[in-house]
């Protein structure tokens, strides 16, 4: 049910695109800054490592910046002097989008990416290194090995370990390797700063995965400006209800990271028991799942998940959510929060809440298979001021007794908008509180309560007020209206629109400017 993305090259289309991207957009302008992400134009950013291996993987990511509610679908081509070995495509969906490729023989090279529907492109200088100098680690790390820098490429041949009382210290433009199914071990700290050059966890040999990065009790890890690519390979070491190894895994940990990007992973990006974790401005694209999360405080900022587990939207079943939470930090002692974040083509949900205590703010929603939220069991989710479509159902209470309560929400152009029920037989016993919210063009229904358990209907389960459903049942909820509202290119209300200052607040229903 997802948007079909744009992809024509025709010279026509090219044109047209060309002519509206820079009126939209605005010329492109070099100003020659080198940070983490290169900034070539005012609405274009990359990532690039600025080493790289001989006939090896080459991650890119790009950013194009703007509007994440407006932005469609990019597809810019990679290309490079001397040439990639593997032809690359890459595609930003609602900003945001990441291409593996490989290198060719050592020496200098240029990589450039360019979209025939923007005016936006990035281009960057690498050096590939043949036979680099290689430090090959195993076991438990001390002195010297506790350092790693950009003077030789580490290679973890098998487990490592850093003990407790003692830290890790990775330098930017560290390339590491790792063999088949190998593990970093970190019971004290570890501390990964990219700065001006992304550090690289990589396979040994492309195509035989390396294994995680496990967090003990008490470890606490940093990781700024990385890439994680190929990681979670070891099934036998799965973790979570999707029968996956995470990339970064753990439990009683602490894990702040931030410009990272998880990709082209067999495993999950996270899988975190009982931890603290902040992940902000990061993209986790291609992974089995986007993380999982039980009983932990999680904070999750301006990041992106995209194409989970893949984009080719055959459904395998294996609950390939965005992200998946389950219970909450300490009974609920503290709210986990994503705010500001795009969860987009999922094969799953893009946010599956099974007894957890979480705020969703600011996000864009777009494309799930199922739900693009899922709410089940207990406790409580609040979800505001996001952008919820093209999903089989928009929001969910589903089995037990979960809270559901949306304010200021758009959902729009799924198969069912809002919905009390699952396809369970266990009972539906929650409750859905919608306020200063619009539900309309949704494919079947904009609201449906409906209980397996008891083929019909829970009385008094969905409250709806100060809200457009254009949906009999509702319609007379205290300062609901109905009526077509009209939208503008981010889906905030036009001006002389049903809804303009109807909110119980006097602001517009719908979306607000973040």
């Amino acid at each position: 049910m997802a948007r079909a993305f744009i992809r024509s090259r025709r010279i026509i289309w090219i044109k047209v695109f060309c002519l509206v991207a820079v009126s939209f957009l605005g010329g492109c302008e070099r100003d020659g800054q080198v940070d983490p992400w290169w900034v070539f134009a005012p609405h274009s950013q990359h990532m690039i490592p600025t080493r790289v291996l001989a006939h090896h993987l080459l991650p890119i990511a790009v950013n194009v910046q703007g509007n994440i509610r407006a932005t469609e679908t990019y597809d810019f081509i990679v290309e490079s002097s001397p040439a990639l070995i593997t032809p690359t495509e890459l595609i930003v969906k609602r900003g945001r989008g990441a291409a593996l490729t490989a290198t060719g023989e050592s020496g200098e090279m240029t990589v450039s990416g360019t979209c025939a529907f923007t005016v936006v492109g990035f281009d960057a200088a690498l050096r590939i290194l043949d036979h680099p100098p290689m430090r090959e680690l195993s076991g438990s790390l001390s002195g010297d090995d506790l350092v790693w820098d950009s003077t030789s490429v580490i290679f973890v041949a098998s487990n490592i370990q850093i003990p407790a009382g003692s830290s890790l210290m990775i330098h930017p433009g560290t390339i590491v390797t790792l063999a088949s199914l190998a593990e970093i071990r970190v019971e004290g700290g570890m501390h990964c700063l990219g700065e001006h050059s992304p550090i690289q966890f990589l396979p040994e040999q492309p195509g035989s995965p390396w294994g995680q990065i496990d967090h003990r009790p008490g470890s606490f890890a940093l990781y700024e400006n990385c890439f994680f690519v190929g990681g979670g390979g070891n099934p036998a070491r799965a973790f979570g209800h999707s029968s996956s190894q995470p990339v970064l895994g753990g439990e009683e940990c602490t894990i702040s990271a931030e410009n990272i990007v998880i990709m082209d992973c067999p495993g999950k990006a996270f899988g975190l028991l009982k931890s603290e974790v902040s992940i902000a401005n990061s993209l986790i694209t291609r992974c089995d799942t986007g993380g999982e999360f039980h009983a932990s405080l999680v904070q999750i900022s301006d990041s992106y998940f995209l194409d989970i587990p893949d984009a080719d939207h055959v459904i395998a079943d294996n609950d390939n959510d965005g992200i998946y939470f389950y219970g909450a930090w300490n009974g609920g002692a503290a709210s986990s929060l994503i705010d500001h974040c795009v969860l987009m083509t999922c094969e799953d949900d893009a946010i599956d809440h099974n007894g957890a205590d979480l705020h969703v703010s600011g996000c864009v929603i777009d494309g799930m298979f199922h739900e693009g939220i899922a709410a089940s069991n207990a406790l409580s989710i609040t979800v505001a001021n996001s952008l919820i479509t093209n999903c089989q159902q928009g929001i969910e209470a589903g089995w037990g007794e979960p809270e559901v309560i949306v304010d200021h929400c758009a959902v729009l152009n799924n198969q069912i908008g809002l919905r009390l029920g699952d396809s369970y037989d266990t009972g539906c016993f929650g409750s859905i509180d919608v306020t200063n919210s619009i539900f309309t063009d949704n494919d079947s229904l904009n609201i449906r309560n409906y209980d397996l358990a008891i083929e019909g209907p829970r009385e008094n389960a969905i409250s709806i007020t100060y809200s457009i459903v254009n949906q009999a049942d509702y319609d007379s909820g205290l300062g609901c209206l109905t009526g077509t509202p009209a939208f503008n290119f981010d889906f905030q209300l036009l001006p002389n629109s049903i809804g303009q200052g109807a909110a119980s607040d006097h602001q517009n229903m719908g979306l607000l400017p973040f």
